[in-house]
């Protein structure tokens, strides 16, 4: 038996085992539990908006998306999953935000022609 295929058939073998949850040497399996995704109303999204002073504008170019859907938003609730993780990160974490303003954006935040300033 050449040295290749013995190596294919040792790892045929160890995905054999590891699919069956059988202990495969070497291989440690992890498992983590994720938390909910808590679900974020309109007054959730602008709370957590103003507690950092942050315009529609500038919040909704931190999570990628236009004024007037972080606008709809507010008056309904947040319907993108990514985005609803991200806030419950800086809800959670709220030094996270420092990571997504710019050093110079630390005052409250206005956006003016698309852009934050």
């Amino acid at each position: 038996m050449s040295k290749l295929f013995k190596g294919l058939k040792e790892s045929l073998t160890d995905t054999g085992k590891f699919l069956r949850g059988e202990e495969v040497a070497g291989l440690t399996l992890h498992t983590v539990k994720i938390k909910p995704l808590e679900v974020k109303t309109g007054k959730d999204l602008k709370k957590i908006r103003e507690k950092f002073g942050l315009s529609q504008g500038a919040l909704a170019e931190i999570v990628g998306v236009s004024r007037k859907t972080v606008e709809s938003w507010e008056h309904g609730g947040v319907s993108s999953k990514p985005v609803a993780r991200i806030l419950q990160l800086i809800e959670a974490e709220p030094r996270i935000m420092g990571f997504l303003v710019e050093e110079k954006h630390k005052a409250p935040l206005t956006v003016r022609h698309g852009r934050a300033r």
